[in-house]
Order: C-alpha cells, then sequence, then structure tokens
C-alpha cells in the first residue's frame, strides 16, 4: 500500500475526529548533508518535546497524537532528506448544558486545525536538524564497516581465540 493511500486511510479512519478535515503543511528540509534518518530523529525529538505522542515511526513516515484539555489531534508525517509533508487532523469538544438540570450535558465534536502545534513542529525540527545530522552522522562513524568486523573476526579465530563453531556463526549473522 502506498503512503499517501495508508495516510489517508489512518486520517479518515481515526476514531476521534468525525467529519475530519486533512490540512497538510509541507516544508523543505534547507539543511545541508540532511539525510532522511535524521530528518526522522529531529522530527521525533520535536515531537517529544512538545508532549506529543509518537504511535509509529516507519521507514519514511511517522505518526503521532495528542490530546489536551478538550482538543485533540493526529499527525502523519511524511519525509525524505530533502521534504516533509505533515498531514494533519483535529478535533474539539464542545460541551452544552442541557436547558434543566435534569437533562444531559451534549458534547459535540468540532474539526480543529491545530496549527500554532503544528507550526511548534516545523520550527523545532529545523532547529533540532543539525544535531540530528551530527548524532547520525557520529553514530554512523562509530559502527565498524563490514570488511573491518570481518577481518577481526577472522583474526579472532587465526589467534585460537574463538572455535571454528563460533566463527562461522558469527560471519554468517554479520553476512545476513
Amino acid at each position: 500500500m502506498s503512503h499517501r493511500i495508508y495516510t489517508l486511510l489512518l486520517l479518515v479512519l481515526f476514531p476521534f475526529v468525525v467529519n475530519a478535515k486533512v490540512y497538510t503543511t509541507s516544508f523543505k528540509v534547507d539543511a545541508p548533508n540532511a539525510s532522511s534518518e535524521a530528518v526522522k530523529v529531529a522530527l521525533y525529538d520535536s515531537l517529544i518535546r512538545r508532549g506529543w505522542t509518537v504511535d509509529e515511526q516507519l521507514e519514511s513516515q511517522t505518526i503521532a497524537h495528542l490530546h489536551k484539555r478538550n482538543t485533540k489531534a493526529k499527525v502523519v508525517i511524511d519525509y525524505s532528506d530533502t521534504h516533509v509533508d505533515i498531514n494533519t487532523t483535529g478535533s474539539r469538544t464542545y460541551t452544552t448544558p442541557g436547558m434543566s438540570p435534569s437533562e444531559p450535558v451534549v458534547e459535540v465534536d468540532r474539526p480543529f486545525n491545530p496549527r500554532g502545534w503544528i507550526k511548534n513542529i516545523v520550527n523545532d525540527t529545523k532547529r533540532l536538524l543539525p544535531q540530528a545530522i551530527n548524532q547520525v552522522s557520529k553514530k554512523a562513524s562509530q559502527e565498524p564497516s563490514l570488511t573491518v568486523q570481518l577481518k577481526e573476526l577472522k583474526a579472532l579465530h587465526e589467534d585460537g581465540l574463538i572455535s571454528e563453531e563460533i566463527y562461522l556463526e558469527k560471519q554468517r549473522l554479520l553476512l545476513q
């Protein structure tokens, strides 16, 4: 299933939004050397710092929601190393007291565009992106390459520090 169809299905079928309108906010990733992994890290950090609950993180999509007082919102964020699309649905619950004390309180959900919340996510993501790029590149540089790992494993085997069985098992795991 394509990301667009998946996004629309999630937003349309999301249970708390009645007559949901989908609001889309897009921005270009201007940071040099940005990778989709760095964008993912920056988005995640900005969502968490603002109190959002991240429901799912896919390869190029993040899904999150936020409930504050009488307002609920859900975002499905599609991203790459150059572009971010934030698709949002939201609702606000209004309560109306009954005409008399014996009549129940009526609650009505109305569509709501959480523009301010989305603006904060965009600004935070742009601000956090340079740190995320450094974090991702540092992590990648700390991980030894496959060739180096295989050479180290072979040296351990040749020096008699690991058995043939362990050598073959570790080699198989590395090559998977």
